[in-house]
């Protein structure tokens, strides 16, 4: 098991939007936005779930961002360390 370097505020993601290249604003984990108690549950046991191919194998975290210039919402996998 991995640690996210964004979620502990050792990095910050810097990454853009592609189609205006704005840099994307972060939500946080996205199973933080799940049911009433995702963000209570192991963060293991959810990426077994969570619809994002390997994550858990490669030990990434999946982040919601948005442009705030398009509008669009994205995920973004972080490797862990």
């Amino acid at each position: 098991m991995g640690m996210c370097p964004v979620c502990n505020g050792l990095n910050e993601l810097n990454d853009t939007c592609k189609h205006c290249h704005t840099i994307l604003i972060d939500h946080g984990r996205m199973m933080d936005f799940g049911e009433k108690y995702d963000a209570y549950l192991p963060i293991e046991m959810k990426k077994l779930d969570n619809g994002i191919k390997d994550d858990q194998k490669e030990e990434q975290c999946v982040h919601l961002v948005t442009c705030p210039t398009c509008d669009e919402a994205s995920l973004v996998l972080i490797q862990e360390w």
